[in-house]
């Protein structure tokens, strides 16, 4: 199977999910993960209708959150703060001061697939390959369990995962 096949497989399945339920076990399984608990600094994202929520990691926590913010073919971390704007491609994104990578600890990456490798398939625009190329810090990948997949392949742009946080609760 090609990417762009993936991707239709996805959309499949994903239309039978419960990504309210399954929000919530992968917040409590972050939440426990030690790169998590050790990290300052923490890039979510703001999840589209097929993406898994990850707001409720904000609540009553004491780290720095920011969110990607597209800017022409590049993300930028944004600062978490209560003035949001509709960006590109419809995601929310906050209006705060952009973050240096080197000021981030830990990046959850949404995708729409992952290989048991960590390989990951996205979207197909290479937003989050271009931000990773360089980022020195943990990368962490989210995506329902069930598109997890030895069918996902990663060409030499592709840049994997360090770790995942899986929806078992």
């Amino acid at each position: 199977m090609n990417k762009s096949e993936l991707r239709k497989t996805a959309r499949t399945l994903k239309k039978t999910l419960d990504f309210n339920k399954i929000s919530k076990a992968v917040c409590k399984n972050i939440s426990t993960l030690d790169e998590y608990k050790k990290s300052v600094s923490v890039m979510l994202y703001h999840a589209l209708a097929d993406e898994i929520p990850l707001e409720a990691l904000i609540n009553g926590s004491e780290k720095r959150f920011s969110f990607p913010a597209v800017e022409g073919d590049y993300i930028f971390p944004r600062e978490h703060n209560l003035s949001e704007k509709i960006g590109k491609f419809g995601i929310t994104e906050p209006t705060g001061n952009v973050l240096s990578k080197s000021e981030i600890d830990l990046v959850v990456v949404p995708g729409v697939m992952f290989g048991f490798d960590m390989g990951r398939l996205g979207r197909g625009k290479g937003f989050y390959d271009r931000f990773l190329s360089d980022f020195k810090g943990i990368k962490l990948g989210v995506c329902p369990d069930i598109l997890i997949s030895d069918l996902v392949f990663s060409e030499k742009h592709d840049v994997k995962m360090d770790i995942k946080a899986d929806n078992k609760g």
